[in-house]
């Protein structure tokens, strides 16, 4: 009889814990697919139990990446946000969390492989288009930062501009997502937890997969400033404060998005 070596030992506990979890994310998608179902025929589209809901999908989004789903952890993150920023939820609402649902379920049953990512991530939908002749909902703007005043007031500058918005607080998920989803243009805030927005940028800059990627820091430090001093050349500040929306402005015309 062969003997298993260390790493055949290891390889297959790690698949094992791979099936464990794709055997629970499924489990959690049809409790999901459930709610909405119970939604749909509720009177006010409310859930049966709407923090169970969103505790499914939490932990879709913290263990997916852990077991090679990356695209999972992209996908439930992002519904979160949509279930945060349409309010209530409604017949409208509700068509589109099945959405989210469905492209988890598809990436678990092995379609949209992570090349596919920024693809499949920007035809998810959005919590509300802006009244505008001319969208950019297929243009992606990837804002990190924890959700301040400061976020919140370029977010919706960027929204009404038509942008797709994703807002990531994690410098470190930031980084994974950068990479997978490809956005069109990355804006990070100086203080972050755990790594600096300025940190960010040199590390974006450092790697080929990235180095192309459009990127601008939003601070309060002035000019000069030591915590400035390793931000690499090319990439532009915008100003904390009552310049915020020209600086993002102008940001938009330099890297020809406008």
């Amino acid at each position: 009889m062969t003997e298993k070596t260390p790493a055949q030992s290891v390889d297959e506990v790690m698949a094992s814990l791979r099936n464990e979890f794709i055997e629970r994310a499924n489990d959690h998608l049809d409790e999901l697919d459930t709610a909405i179902r119970a939604a749909q025929h509720d009177a006010g589209g409310n859930f049966p139990d709407e923090y169970e809901f969103r505790r499914r999908i939490h932990s879709l989004k913290g263990s997916g990446g852990t077991f090679g789903f990356p695209l999972v952890t992209v996908i439930a993150h992002r519904l979160e946000d949509y279930m945060s920023e349409v309010g209530a939820i409604g017949d409208h609402a509700l068509e589109g969390i099945q959405v989210f649902v469905d492209r988890i379920r598809d990436n678990i049953d092995g379609k949209g492989a992570a090349e596919d990512a920024a693809e499949i991530a920007r035809a998810l939908p959005i919590a509300s288009i802006p009244d505008f002749d001319v969208v950019k909902v297929d243009m992606e703007v990837m804002l990190i930062s924890p959700k301040d005043i400061a976020s919140h007031i370029i977010s919706r500058e960027l929204q009404e501009c038509g942008f797709r918005v994703v807002n990531v607080p994690s410098p470190f998920e930031a980084l994974e997502q950068i990479a997978l989803t490809k956005p069109d243009l990355a804006i990070a805030t100086a203080v972050l937890e755990g790594l600096s927005g300025v940190d960010l940028a040199c590390a974006v800059r450092a790697m080929p997969a990235t180095r192309a990627l459009r990127f601008a820091l939003m601070t309060s430090f002035e000019p000069g400033h030591d915590a400035l001093k390793a931000l690499p050349k090319d990439v532009p500040i915008i100003r904390k404060g009552p310049d915020l929306p020209d600086d993002l402005a102008e940001v938009l015309y330099r890297f020809e998005m406008t």
